[in-house]
């Protein structure tokens, strides 16, 4: 088997990040169809989590990066 990935931590909270997004975006949609009444986050609180997600997701690439090259 290969060994773990060093930036797989980061990659499972860049996914979390993007999950609460995706549920935070359907909620959305359901107070705007149906009129549900549930708490969601502001726009401010979204581009935050996305933004999280994305840095999380760049550095999860660069520990895997430098894992995978040969020191000089």
């Amino acid at each position: 088997m290969s060994a773990r990935s060093p930036g797989r931590p980061a990659y499972i909270l860049a996914a979390l990040l993007l999950c609460a997004y995706g549920a935070n975006v359907l909620i959305g949609k359901g107070s705007a169809l149906f009129g549900w009444q549930l708490p969601r986050a502001n726009d401010l609180a979204e581009f935050l989590s996305v933004l999280a997600a994305m840095i999380l997701f760049v550095i999860g690439l660069m520990r895997n990066e430098t894992a995978a090259r040969p020191p000089p």
